[in-house]
């Protein structure tokens, strides 16, 4: 039931809220799957502080809570109220959530308005950069730049052909282009890509170090 759910109501904010969100569906469990492989690589010793942006209704959310060790701390990033308010009525009847409850932490708000005191080594972001201005997509990663610890991860997604669809509707022309230098120099941070076909629509998955982005403001124009 959680999850015809959390697709309806995640189909009806995208409609209403594309812009923020980006998608028509929720994320997959293979992709989800694949956006949080770096919680599943070599173990450290510590404890990891996560930092998920866009969780919209949770379906990557679940998994980076199935994933989490018992001394991990998650930090959930949502800019949408309604996604918010159905993220944790979904979360509610999550056996692994109500095993980390207390070390969960929900932020309704913009990536930019975190506290910059805060230090994350995971990062999963489903942000659909692609929607947004230039200005804005630097101030991102500029922000997860600087909420990065020394040996963060990252991961997020791009849809297969989307950016190449993008140059060919004039409403979208000029706003890709400006990103263009923006993107090449978030490339220079990429450590690898993971090619998902099992989503709809599919998608590249790439993983990045956070602490390798430039200064964006002293680099592009």
């Amino acid at each position: 039931m959680n999850t015809v759910k959390e697709t309806f109501e995640f189909v009806s904010g995208a409609i209403t809220s594309f812009r923020d969100t980006g998608s028509i569906f929720p994320t997959s469990k293979w992709a989800a799957k694949e956006l949080t492989s770096p919680l599943r690589a070599v173990a450290s010793q510590s404890s990891r502080n996560i930092l998920e942006l866009g969780p919209g209704t949770g379906s990557v959310t679940v998994r980076i809570l199935k994933d989490m060790r018992d001394d991990d701390t998650l930090f959930i990033c949502e800019l949408n109220p309604k996604f918010m308010k159905v993220l944790k009525e979904v979360l509610e009847d999550n056996k692994d959530y109500q095993r980390h409850k207390d070390r969960v932490t929900f932020f309704l708000g913009a990536a930019q308005d975190i506290d910059s005191n805060l230090k994350f080594d995971v990062v999963v972001c489903a942000l659909p950069f692609l929607n947004f201005d230039k200005e804005t997509v630097k101030s991102i990663f500029g922000k997860i730049r600087d909420l990065s610890s020394p040996n963060a991860v990252m991961t997020y997604y791009e849809y297969i052909g989307l950016r190449r669809l993008s140059k060919l509707l004039p409403e979208r022309q000029e706003r890709v282009r400006e990103l263009e230098p923006v993107f090449r120099h978030i490339d220079l941070a990429k450590t690898g890509k993971k090619r998902i076909w099992l989503n709809m629509l599919p998608v590249n998955i790439y993983t990045m170090l956070p602490t390798a982005l430039p200064d964006f403001e002293a680099t592009t124009p």
